[in-house]
């Protein structure tokens, strides 16, 4: 299932997104709704800053933890 709204929607009810945004200084562009199942969702989120730079969200209840794939590509580029 892919849902696709603006990021204010999204994580304004969301609290623990939200607060995990905060945390990866990233103001959303777009939210998107990976997949849901059970207490678990998964989201993709572009942010405004930073070129094609995309966040992977794995949420609970209980809280989000973030992938940063920019980040990753520029850790493999460093000696």
């Amino acid at each position: 299932m892919l849902l696709a709204c603006s990021g204010v929607e999204a994580a304004a009810d969301h609290h623990h997104l939200k607060r995990a945004l905060q945390i990866a200084r990233c103001l959303p562009q777009q939210v998107r709704e990976v997949t849901s199942t059970g207490e678990t969702s998964v989201y993709e989120v572009e942010c405004r800053e930073g070129a094609g730079r995309v966040l992977t969200l794995v949420c609970t209840q209980a809280r989000c933890l973030v992938d940063d794939h920019g980040r990753h590509a520029n850790e493999e580029d460093e000696p």
